[in-house]
């Protein structure tokens, strides 16, 4: 239940394909258009059912908010009294998890692997290994240890990587003695123990969001300045929001709706910078804008006049170049499409550029198409099995989804790098194919 940080995967394009597969994309996504517009009626219909959509939005928020007014907000005490019901039902979790005999060795190797540098484990390894050898001993030893590691293993899990781990294993586990029909009665009363006590932190935790989510609403507000929907706002406050119960210390002192502030404020920025622009940019060079405008600000109260670059650069410790390059990719103001081009038949930007979804095509352009269409089949059967799925899944020419490198790797069971690899020795085969032919 963290937020998005939302990684990064970049959106495949048809730049390494060379201009002839890329106008023949740029034809296929124009017939796409017109059969989408073909699909949804004229003009005057499809502006109809955008009003409708947003009429079913604003519907769905007034129930949203309705369902919200009925939550009770959580005075200082219940929060501490919920909070702490929150941490020692997480630490129970992790008793269970350790504490039996027959798997902790399974569940241990996932933990290790992601705190190795836990001391703690080590007598619960220790106690672990004594059972494997079949000391009897070990395991009257094994549920004290337990207690005593599951408060180190629950501060130091704070984004509940450990725990998911944890349950992985014994949901593996579970699948297994399901599987084989011969679940011992200890092992099947402690996978019943592990579900009950992870039903019950899970359970903590979202009626502690629930009781906080007008806190989500209250800040969202101040956000909803057009680039998202209020409702996006929401969502996106929301995941901060649980990021923030997964945190939250309450021995600290101060109030939730305090520290929880700052992370539902984080996730707005973050979702607003990385989805409320027409043209994405990237996070960090959001970030490098937000910097460079207070440093200008700062200058220009300092010394009464526009900073020159190289004074932006010392105060920012950025690059003087990198600075220049914000300024016009950045910082440039958009081009109104009502902008005169100023020719002779006093036309104006938008009159002059192609519109991508014009439902008609020429004659030459659908022939075009499906020559190209025919070249990039006859080119993708002489490439191998792999390299030419790899192609049509990364690049959507199979369908309209285009799957990232991780995704295609996973159907492979190999590496994004690999997939990477053979995507380039793929895309270098079709160039020289294609060269040769005088398609480029």
């Amino acid at each position: 239940m963290s937020a998005p940080a939302k990684s990064a995967a970049v959106r495949p394009t048809t730049r390494d394909l060379g201009p002839g597969l890329r106008r023949a994309r740029r034809i296929q996504a124009k017939r796409a258009s017109a059969q989408l517009v073909e699909a949804g009626g004229d003009a005057r219909v499809r502006a109809a059912k955008k009003v409708a959509r947003k009429r079913d939005l604003s519907t769905y928020l007034s129930m949203y908010f309705r369902d919200m007014s009925a939550l009770d907000v959580l005075r200082p005490e219940e929060e501490f009294v919920a909070a702490r019901e929150i941490e020692q039902l997480e630490i129970a979790l992790w008793q269970q998890l350790l504490s039996c005999p027959a798997t902790v060795g399974e569940v241990l190797i996932l933990v290790e692997e992601r705190a190795p540098g836990l001391t703690a484990l080590r007598r619960v390894r220790r106690l672990a290994d004594q059972l494997a050898r079949g000391d009897r001993k070990a395991g009257e030893r094994l549920a004290a240890a337990a207690t005593a590691v599951a408060p180190a293993l629950r501060e130091a899990d704070v984004d509940k990587l450990y725990v998911d781990a944890a349950l992985l294993a014994a949901a593996r586990i579970s699948r297994r003695v399901g599987d084989r029909r011969v679940a011992t009665r200890a092992v099947a009363e402690w996978l019943r123990q592990v579900d009950r006590a992870d039903r019950g932190a899970r359970e903590a935790r979202n009626a502690f969001v629930k009781a906080n989510l007008r806190l989500v609403v209250s800040i969202a507000r101040r956000f909803n300045h057009g680039r998202m929907a209020l409702a996006d706002l929401i969502q996106e406050g929301n995941l901060g929001l649980m990021k923030a119960v997964e945190r939250y210390d309450y021995r600290r002192g101060f109030r939730f709706s305090t520290y929880a502030s700052w992370w539902i404020r984080h996730a707005i920025s973050r979702a607003l910078a990385d989805k409320g622009r027409e043209i994405r940019l990237p996070v960090h060079m959001i970030d490098a804008q937000h910097r460079l405008t207070k440093a200008r600000r700062q200058l220009v109260g300092e010394l009464g006049r526009q900073p020159t670059t190289e004074e932006l650069a010392v105060l920012t410790k950025m690059p003087a170049d990198k600075i220049e390059k914000m300024r016009s990719w950045v910082m440039e103001q958009s081009v109104s499409l009502d902008r005169p081009v100023g020719d002779e038949e006093g036309r104006v930007l938008g009159e002059v550029l192609e519109d991508p979804d014009r439902e008609v095509t020429t004659v030459s352009e659908d022939m075009a198409a499906e020559s190209m269409t025919q070249e990039v089949v006859h080119l993708l059967r002489e490439l191998r099995p792999i390299e030419a799925d790899i192609l049509s899944q990364r690049f959507g020419l199979a369908s309209e989804q285009e799957l990232t490198l991780k995704e295609i790797g996973d159907k492979y069971n190999l590496s994004r790098e690999r997939i990477r690899q053979l995507q380039e020795q793929a895309l270098a085969k079709m160039r020289r194919a294609m060269q040769r032919r005088d398609l480029i």
